[in-house]
């Protein structure tokens, strides 16, 4: 009896444990405020059912114990007695505790199959939301998160900016050196991008050489800092060059609006002659200038690939 409680026990421990790492994984609280993404909403509900799996699975298992502990309790005071022991009332204690132990053994093989689909249900879709190639987020993934800024702006006023990058010459390269060579250094652009991005940014990956990036509670200024900064640590870490573009949100903006004024900077870097950053303030393109070293005083040095 006792093996089998201890087998039910550590099955039913295992869930609780699964389901409080998870959770941990998932509940670190933001410096500001950020998109709520479509991927995370979807954790979180996923969330919400490994917890109440966990805590069924806990009241029973409490309610089990203290019910395996009283029948322990009558065995040990039988075997004190000096007179032949009466049986009868072990045996009919013992079917009484068999009954819910195997409840509870079903209960967790149930618990475990719930978990068992909800973790293929979120590796599919956390699949469906990342770039398969570079592991950034998926274009779709990037266009909610705009949608949602854009709905922070409206209601709370807020600033971020957006700024797209797009490695030069890249169809002339995968001719020249093969469509693997293509890959890593796509892979490696985004992995430069994703690992100097604060928690609060999001990189996605718009086309095949194309990726933008969202940089909340960010001005013009302060992105085309972190924009030219990235420019000049490519050509060091990739062997490669990009152009830039950067704006940052106005009054009234939609997803389209933004996306052409970063777009319309980014073919005046690529009409400048390439491997520069041009910014669009709203009235007009040119090439930023935040490239003095006095403009990068006090920021963290860049993150280097890791090969």
């Amino acid at each position: 009896m006792d093996q089998w409680n201890i087998s039910v026990a550590s099955a039913a421990l295992a869930v609780v444990a699964l389901s409080g790492y998870i959770v941990g994984r998932l509940k670190k609280a933001p410096t500001e405020t950020v998109p709520s993404h479509p991927e995370l909403k979807r954790a979180r509900m996923i969330i919400r059912d490994l917890e109440s799996i966990g805590e069924g699975i806990r009241k029973d298992l409490t309610l089990h114990h203290s019910t395996l502990q009283r029948f322990k309790e009558l065995i040990e005071s039988m075997s004190r007695e000096a007179t032949p022991a009466n049986w009868m009332p072990l045996s009919a204690e013992a079917e009484r505790l068999l009954k819910p132990t195997q409840e509870l053994a079903a209960q967790v093989a149930r618990a475990y199959e719930g978990i068992r689909q909800q973790t293929a249900q979120l590796t599919t879709f956390a699949a469906v939301q990342t770039d398969t190639l570079t592991g950034v987020n998926s274009k779709q993934v990037f266009d909610d998160a705009l949608d949602e800024m854009l709905e922070l702006r409206e209601e709370q006023g807020t600033v971020f900016s957006l700024a797209v990058f797009d490695i030069d010459h890249f169809q002339q390269l995968n001719e020249n050196h093969g469509r693997l060579h293509g890959d890593r250094v796509l892979q490696r652009l985004a992995w430069l991008l994703d690992h100097n991005l604060r928690e609060t940014d999001l990189v996605g990956r718009l086309s095949d050489e194309v990726f933008a990036v969202l940089l909340p509670g960010t001005d013009l200024l302060a992105a085309s800092i972190f924009c030219e900064r990235i420019r000049k640590a490519i050509p060091e870490m990739i062997h490669v060059t990009a152009s830039v573009g950067v704006t940052t949100v106005l009054k009234g903006d939609d997803a389209a609006a933004i996306l052409a004024r970063a777009q319309a900077a980014l073919t005046g870097a690529k009409a400048g002659g390439r491997n520069v950053v041009y910014e669009h303030d709203g009235q007009k393109v040119r090439q930023c200038s935040p490239n003095k070293p006095a403009d990068e005083v006090g920021l963290p040095p860049l993150a280097e690939i890791v090969a």
